[in-house]
């Protein structure tokens, strides 16, 4: 991961956790009762190009929203939910076979939590643990129809922009 100064993450290690600590320090000054950073870097998995995920859980919020920020030099995806709409992001993700959103919160890292993540995060893990839904063949066919076509799209396209 490169900062605004070019500076590489993976070649300074230093720099990773003034990122992460300077990104606990300014959630710290939300008005949320739980942030979690989740993703590539905390996994260990980060690449020069990796962004910061992070969940915000604030109970103010009407409804939940993502945002791509640029703060501390740094590329930030923001995931924000209520104290409820997080649940229908975990349902629809482990309907959809991509269990994102309980994995982001399940597997990350706490950065502040005014006494909720303990249940959410069991949530989470509940959900990871159970066997998915099978799909039917209608849905298999359906997957398998879009693969082929955006496979067919990239093998025959000329132009680099059409192939995406």
């Amino acid at each position: 991961m490169l900062n605004k100064n070019g500076l590489s993450l993976l070649k300074h290690p230093s720099l990773y956790w003034k990122r992460v600590t300077t990104t606990s320090c300014a959630i710290d000054t939300l008005n949320c009762q739980g942030a979690i950073l989740a993703g590539n870097v905390v996994r260990g998995q980060a690449t020069e190009t990796s962004d910061l995920d992070i969940v915000i859980f604030d109970e103010s919020l009407n409804s939940s929203y993502r945002e791509s920020l640029i703060e501390f030099g740094w590329n930030i995806e923001l995931f924000a939910h209520n104290l409820s709409s997080y649940r229908f992001f975990f349902e629809s993700d482990c309907k959809e076979a991509r269990p994102c959103m309980p994995r982001m919160v399940s597997e990350g890292k706490i950065l502040k939590d005014k006494g909720i993540l303990k249940e959410i995060k069991k949530e989470a893990k509940e959900l990871l643990e159970q066997v998915p839904e099978k799909w039917s063949k209608q849905t298999i066919d359906m997957k398998r129809y879009f693969i082929t076509d955006a496979l067919d799209d990239l093998i025959g396209c000329k132009d680099r922009d059409e192939g995406f």
